[in-house]
């Protein structure tokens, strides 16, 4: 669906993105996930064709070379991407049903067909009953809620969310995101969020990309991401590394479900007599489903037996270093 190849973008002498390479399958939902600054909003305009970049570089949507459109064939490109924001740029004036109208109006779509259209939208995102009210009568999620119809208006293949739920608290995020999956399944609408929030990525995404200081730094499933924590992501998240006690030997073990670590850990109990200590858990609720990170100590006579019984599984893990330090 969206192919790029060795992106690169400057402002003057500044290089923005650099070598951006990047697959992203129809109807899969992606996270841009970075630090401010980092270079992922950038990218998100390159894709809808509101920014340019350097010549090398290649984009493709959908077959289609998006460098090489003229300015009009672009325009009319654009159509089938729509957009969200995170301040929801509504016009104020016009009421809720007039602003998902706006875009079939401005297209010249048929007159007659466009507000039977607008309710329709106005009841995917589940607020039918506020098409008459105005911007500022609507609470944050509602706003986004209209937003979102106006995005799907054209009919977009891809639905691109700019830090889109930045502002909205906890509860009202969790109502966006399901709302998004839901619009992702029935449409099979392609989803591309670039967020920081770690919450909104493991909730919503299918695939994750990192992005720091305008590069790509790692691409692969939500929970590869998050079995592997490669470096980058533990830049974003904080993570602070762990260690064991001197004389003792220790071990990052993570494991893609609750199920399978009542099994491991009962076989990792026989292997040691049971000479082990848990001494931190982490777990990461995503999509599919948790991922548990468990740090244990234990002596080092049993270090090679732990080795050999975690590999004979396919466990994930790491070893941490010495001595121990403050979590």
């Amino acid at each position: 669906m969206i192919h790029i190849r060795n992106l690169n973008k400057h402002y003057a002498h500044r290089q923005i993105l650099r070598d951006i390479n990047l697959d992203i399958a129809r109807g899969e939902i992606h996270g841009l996930l970075g630090v401010s600054g980092a270079g992922k909003s950038t990218l998100l305009r390159c894709i809808n064709g509101l920014e340019s970049f350097d010549d090398n570089g290649s984009l493709v949507i959908n077959g289609v070379e998006i460098n090489q459109l003229p300015a009009q064939k672009l325009r009319e490109f654009r159509k089938k991407i729509g957009m969200i924001f995170q301040d929801f740029a509504l016009l104020q004036r016009k009421t809720v049903i007039e602003n998902v109208m706006l875009p079939m109006q401005c297209w010249r779509q048929d007159m007659r067909n466009i507000p039977q259209q607008a309710k329709a939208l106005l009841k995917l995102v589940g607020i039918e009953d506020k098409a008459d009210f105005r911007p500022q009568q609507l609470s944050g999620g509602q706003k986004q809620r209209v937003a979102i119809a106006r995005a799907l208006a054209l009919e977009p293949q891809v639905l691109l969310c700019d830090e889109a739920t930045s502002a909205l608290d906890p509860v009202t995020t969790k109502s966006i995101l399901d709302l998004l999956k839901e619009i992702n399944q029935r449409l099979n609408i392609t989803i591309v969020i670039v967020t920081h929030q770690m919450e909104v990525v493991k909730a919503t995404c299918d695939r994750l990309s990192i992005i720091e200081d305008g590069e790509l730094i790692a691409t692969n499933s939500v929970d590869q991401i998050f079995i592997e924590k490669p470096p980058a992501l533990q830049r974003i998240t904080g993570d602070i590394a762990m260690s064991t006690m001197p004389g003792q030997v220790g071990f990052k073990i993570t494991l893609p479900s609750i199920e399978q670590s009542t099994s491991i850990l009962l076989g990792l109990a026989t292997v040691v007599n049971q000479a082990f200590t848990i001494f931190y858990t982490q777990t990461d609720y995503c999509k599919t489903g948790a991922i548990v990170h468990y740090y244990i100590t234990t002596e080092h006579q049993y270090h090679q037996q732990i080795i050999a019984y975690l590999n004979s599984n396919s466990v994930t893990f790491q070893e941490l270093a010495s001595p121990i330090s403050a979590m």
